[in-house]
This record gives C-alpha cells, structure tokens and sequence, in this order.
C-alpha cells in the first residue's frame, strides 16, 4: 500500500488563489478515468472535498487507488491511496477522519 499526501498553496502578490482554481487544479491531477464517488469523511471548516477511484491492472495484478482533494481559497490537500486490496485501501482512508486544520 501508498499513500501520497500532497499539499499545495497558491497566491500573487498576497491574494490567494480562488477557491474555482484550488478545485480545477485538484481535478486535472485525477485520471479522467477514475469515477466520482460521495464523500463520507471528515471535511474541514471552510474546505470543501471531492473524490474519486479506479481500479488500474498492472502485470496481471488489480491495484484500487481511490483520490481525495480537499481546497478551499489558495490552499490544496491532495491524496491518493494505492493497494492491492480494495478493504485495506478503504480502511487506510479512515486517516482523513483525523485531518484537521
């Protein structure tokens, strides 16, 4: 299993980049075959959250990555978890349940 935290934060000139831009900037990093699914995580005041998944196969073996962006004005917090087993990928997204700001 992987799990890969990435956190952006965007301005110009002290003003942060809109919120429109936070989430485009999130959605062109997810393949435009994954499918959205609901979110039923923790979200943070003033973030909104988008996630997706897909199952990719890889010399014959099935990996499920599943995607999560969280953004709100100027900030990013994107992450994917990739595994071999689709349980012991969802049970690893229990840890956004402990994101805070």
């Amino acid at each position: 299993m992987t799990i890969r935290i990435t956190p952006f934060r965007a301005e110009r000139e002290g003003m942060l980049a809109p919120r429109e831009v936070m989430e485009e900037a999130y959605i062109r990093t997810v393949p435009a075959s994954a499918r959205q699914r609901n979110l039923d995580f923790y979200i943070p005041s003033g973030f909104e959250a988008k996630i997706y998944d897909e199952e990719l196969t890889e010399d014959s073996s099935t990996i499920c990555v599943v995607y999560v962006g969280y953004y709100s004005a100027g900030e990013l917090l994107s992450i994917s978890v990739w595994s071999t087993n689709k349980d012991e990928g969802e049970q690893a997204l229990n840890i956004l349940n402990t994101i805070r700001k």
